[in-house]
């Protein structure tokens, strides 16, 4: 008696899945990644921003260890409490740039991609605005819009 089970390729499943997605497209086209960078484009400013943000803040994250290292090694064991406290003001500061960072890198990325998706959207709808009444009647609503 067969129970059936894992893999998921049955019979004409795989068929009608590979001609939706020759239907529907390949999951990474470069040509629409080339389409989308246009859109990217008044947004570059913004864009470099959040991409420098968050390097800053990558570089904070990873340096904190090695901030405690030093901590450790240098300072607690050889008890030089001077020492101690600008290793945690230099923790401090590093804390607060990383908080910052990550901030701003949030907050520009949220406004390149609300922009671009407010353009998306207002270009498709537009787009459908033109086609004529027949095409929407012969048409799927959701194959219209992928």
């Amino acid at each position: 008696m067969h129970m059936g089970g894992g893999g998921g390729w049955h019979g004409g499943r795989v068929a009608d899945a590979l001609s939706e997605d020759e239907a529907l497209g390949k999951v990474y086209d470069h040509k629409v990644v080339r389409r989308f960078a246009n859109y990217v484009k008044p947004y570059k400013r913004l864009s470099i921003i959040s991409i420098l943000s968050m390097l800053i803040y990558t570089a904070t994250t990873v340096s904190v260890p090695y901030i405690v290292k030093i901590a450790i090694d240098d300072y607690i064991t050889g008890s030089n409490l001077i020492g101690l406290n600008w290793i945690a003001l230099l923790f401090l500061v590093n804390i607060l740039l990383n908080f910052g960072a990550n901030y701003i890198y949030l907050v520009a990325l949220a406004k390149v991609n609300q922009a671009i998706l407010y353009q998306l959207r207002t270009n498709m709808f537009q787009h459908i605005q033109k086609l004529s009444v027949s095409f929407h009647d012969s048409n799927q609503a959701g194959k219209v819009m992928s």
